[in-house]
């Protein structure tokens, strides 16, 4: 794909995925929407700005999100993507940011590759196939706690900062420059720069094992703080692990997270030193089989 259709497909679905603030979550909107409407709306996001605000991490998101569609389409499932929203929304209160600039929003994309991606803003997107190797709500928590821990780490945020999209702002903020097309062009380059190199991070090169791992630390804090049994983290990775081992895997989680064995024994040291334990909650199951 050349950096035109790139850019292209990044503005023109800017603004398409739905926000969910409050419950009842909603499912995923993707509406389409008129190019330079598209455009002119992202453009006023960036105006002025200097730094990475929660503003600009929701319009980055989703622009990374539509990105992400063209290699992983997306499952329309409302009643599953309103289930996994309203469980990362609970989730996220227990986080370090229960509320980013639109709310959490979690959807499934088609990849029989267990693989997650965490965008900036609290875009969330889970492959089929980690889905599936859920065989609870406790264990589907703990996939979408790591993720919200991404966010709320700033991890996504850290690849804004070193894609140069902070300098967007600096262009278009000055008065004389923003009613030119040349400091619009420069802007939109920028922009397309910045999402390249978020999906870049995500998709190929994964976040650092340190990341990682402290994503795991955080998301079974946050599956104590919200009731949930943390050790079901454990139990995930153990799946994973089994799964990867079976199939040979060497793409989705494989290629961009450190072995599984490697993360179980970092949570355990975590659950232990830290004394966190919990309880599959029936009800929770009960309710994981009626949406999944």
């Amino acid at each position: 794909m050349n950096v035109l259709s790139i850019r292209r497909i990044a503005i023109a679905m800017l603004l398409t995925a739905a926000a969910v603030t409050t419950l009842p979550a909603r499912a995923f909107d993707l509406g389409g929407l008129d190019l330079n409407t598209a455009m002119r709306a992202g453009s006023a996001a960036l105006k002025g700005l200097k730094e990475v605000t929660p503003q600009q991490q929701y319009h980055l998101g989703r622009a990374v999100a539509a990105q992400l569609f063209e290699a992983y389409p997306l499952v329309r499932d409302k009643k599953k993507s309103v289930y996994l929203t309203t469980l990362a929304t609970y989730l996220a209160r227990y986080s370090s940011l229960p509320e980013t600039y639109a709310g959490y929003r979690v959807g499934i994309i088609k990849g029989k590759a267990p693989n997650a991606f965490a965008a900036p803003g609290g875009m969330i997107l889970l492959t089929e196939g980690l889905v599936a190797l859920a065989q609870n709500e406790e264990q589907l928590a703990a996939v979408v706690a790591h993720e919200i821990a991404h966010v709320a780490l700033g991890h996504g945020v850290a690849v804004l900062k070193t894609a140069n999209f902070t300098e967007a702002g600096a262009i278009v903020g000055e008065a004389q420059l923003s009613r030119k097309m040349g400091g619009a062009g420069a802007m939109g380059h920028l922009f397309s720069q910045s999402v390249s190199a978020v999906v870049q991070k995500l998709v190929v090169n994964g976040y650092s094992q340190d990341q990682e791992f402290d994503a795991d630390r955080e998301a079974v804090r946050i599956l104590y703080r919200a009731g949930y049994d943390p050790t079901a983290a454990t139990a995930l990775l153990q799946r994973l692990a089994a799964r990867n081992q079976k199939a040979g895997e060497h793409q989705g989680f494989a290629a961009t997270h450190p072995a599984p064995t490697a993360r179980l024994d970092k949570v355990k040291k975590v659950l232990a030193a830290e004394s966190l334990s919990g309880e599959e909650g029936k009800a929770r199951t009960q309710r994981f089989k009626r949406s999944m």
